[in-house]
């Protein structure tokens, strides 16, 4: 388990590297979100996520909304609704990531969202809220 800021940041450093594909530092970025300790976790590593104007809050955030998502015409055709209104380029949440950041956003971060992150958590609440649409009758 994560003690400190440090291990997780000498790992998102390292996986970093010119080295490293970059697809090591997205799963780096993406555990925070898919663990099942994801508040512990995202509670330790708070301050680097917000340092500097939240960039690394604001790649996570982008990252789990690219990659931790489903076709929407599938769940809302299973909702009843004819899936040729629905784009093929809509996509909405999987998983419990989505839940999990939001969870963590609003119950422990709180107040010390950085500004420059809002438009990044409106995007990934509002997301997140259409997708209920496809379980409403």
């Amino acid at each position: 388990m994560l003690r400190d800021t440090d291990e997780w940041l000498n790992l998102l450093v390292a996986m970093s590297s010119q080295e490293i594909h970059g697809s090591w530092r997205r799963v780096a970025l993406l555990a925070l979100v898919r663990s099942e300790a994801s508040v512990r976790v995202l509670d330790i590593v708070a301050p680097i996520l917000v340092y500097n104007k939240a960039a690394l809050l604001c790649e996570l955030i982008r990252l789990t909304m690219a990659l931790d998502v489903e076709p929407a015409r599938a769940r809302f055709a299973a909702a009843g609704l004819d899936e040729k209104t629905i784009p093929s380029s809509m996509n909405v949440p999987s998983g419990l990531s989505w839940f999990r950041l939001i969870a963590w956003l609003v119950y422990r971060l709180k107040t010390n969202l950085p500004p420059e992150a809002i438009p990044d958590v409106v995007k990934l609440y509002s997301g997140w809220c259409l997708s209920f649409m496809a379980e409403m009758d």
